[in-house]
């Protein structure tokens, strides 16, 4: 129960009552009561971040940043690139040939119930 309790007194930043933990954590509780603790750094950031509304005398909310989002994309974004390395070759072939018709038929086909059949697909060869 220690992190939450606090010390020092209780400031208004923002129209947020801003406290210090006893574990020197900054312990933000908006207007509506909801509090958030944020490490001195995250504090910081969060001031930096608002400094024009801070100037200006306006009204703002500290909020967390969503690490774990942040990660996921980083993520995606590895396996995208990692994707398009090992299959440069058919991407590459597919981008030289592009047509927006062919795309939008790529994409619909994503979402098909029933794949095409073989009868219905017709590929001719040009000689």
């Amino acid at each position: 129960m220690t992190h939450y309790m606090t010390i020092g007194p209780v400031l208004n930043v923002g129209g947020n009552s801003v406290q210090l933990t006893e574990n020197y954590k900054v312990r933000v509780t908006n207007p509506r009561g909801k509090a958030r603790t944020f490490t001195q750094n995250e504090f910081k950031k969060q001031l930096v971040k608002n400094s024009d509304k801070l100037a200006n005398g306006e009204k703002f909310e500290f909020e967390k940043e969503n690490k774990a989002l942040k990660i996921i994309a980083a993520g995606i974004g590895t396996f995208a690139v990692g994707t398009a390395i090992l299959f440069r070759k058919e991407i590459g072939k597919y981008i030289k040939n592009f047509s927006f018709p062919k795309f939008l038929d790529d994409v619909e086909g994503l979402f098909r119930k029933e794949k095409p059949k073989a009868a219905e697909k017709q590929i001719t060869k040009v000689n």
